[in-house]
């Protein structure tokens, strides 16, 4: 193959042309996606103590708005790798978790705060074959619904695990996954099969 140069481009040096050259022929890099939540506040209670929070005894969750008493984060990064001659994507994520109760020292770790890696997946996204659905693998949040202002998750199938996701079919979405773990905190393992039909139109 012949190439010319045009002379505006071989004035600029052989540093620029090397440049130009490997621009051209490595794979372009994809970009990396950050996203992420921080809670933080500040409180005390009677007697100089601590911000406490209220939630009945025995209830499930509390609402939110000035009663959350602890420092919170989460961290997510996602990376697209490759994108396929049909316009499928395969990507991983990765999501960092942080808790800490107030009254302690921030160390996110023993009896009142923990670290923990809540989302580590690898994703197959947009494949034609699957009428635009996804193949995924690993930990993370999945179909979760909850209540906000009461953080109350009524539906959630986040799990370690590998699925088909929005498998569409005459106007409707499939999706199945198949998990032994719901989350880091479960200890005993358990097999679970989740299968789900959405894009109903009720009303």
């Amino acid at each position: 193959m012949k190439v010319s140069l045009n002379p505006q481009l071989s004035q600029r040096g052989a540093p620029y042309l090397v440049a130009l050259a490997l621009g051209l022929a490595l794979p372009q890099a994809q970009a990396l996606e950050f996203s992420g939540y921080v809670r933080s506040g500040a409180g005390s209670a009677d007697g100089n103590g601590s911000q406490s929070c209220f939630q009945l005894p025995g209830a499930s969750s509390k609402y939110r708005l000035g009663n959350e008493c602890e420092q919170y984060s989460e961290l997510d990064l996602r990376q697209d790798l490759l994108t396929l001659g049909d316009g499928s994507v395969i990507s991983v994520e990765g999501m960092a978790q942080f808790f800490n109760e107030y009254g302690h020292t921030p160390e996110f770790t023993g009896e009142h705060g923990f670290s923990r890696i809540n989302q580590a997946y690898a994703e197959w996204s947009k494949v034609p074959a699957l009428n635009g659905g996804s193949l995924w693998a690993g930990r993370r949040f999945y179909k979760r619904n909850d209540i906000h202002i009461s953080d109350f998750f009524y539906w959630n199938q986040s799990a370690t695990g590998a699925g088909i996701e929005d498998y569409e079919l005459g106007g409707l979405k499939y999706s199945y996954a198949f998990s032994r773990k719901d989350s880091v905190f479960q200890k005993e393992y358990i097999n679970r099969h989740d299968f789900n039909v959405a894009g109903f139109q009720t009303n």
